[in-house]
């Protein structure tokens, strides 16, 4: 995993209703990746909900990279109030 960097994300769906996609990719092969998903749907049981590749619960052994990933992420644009607020809930969701 440790060649593995997040890449970005995108906001897909409606507002309130969709998700956020996280983008990995491997920096030595950049052909190589993964993403998680992470539910926006305000007010319902799955907000926050993340899955791998889309469908799949996250691996248990990827959650500390990741965190660490999102982690670096906050302190990279800590004036950024929605992308920390983003890079958050992805946390939150890895940790539930």
């Amino acid at each position: 995993m440790e060649d593995f960097v997040l890449a970005g994300y995108e906001l897909c769906g409606a507002e309130d209703d969709g998700f956020t996609i996280f983008m990995f990719v491997n920096s030595k092969n950049e052909n190589d990746g993964f993403t998680l998903s992470l539910r926006d749907h305000e007010g319902n049981s799955d907000h926050n909900a993340i899955f791998y590749e889309g469908t799949e619960s996250v691996p248990e052994s990827f959650k500390p990279f990741i965190i660490s990933q999102l982690n670096t992420a906050i302190r990279e644009n800590e004036n950024d109030k929605e992308l920390v607020s983003i890079f958050s809930r992805g946390i939150n969701g890895l940790c539930v």
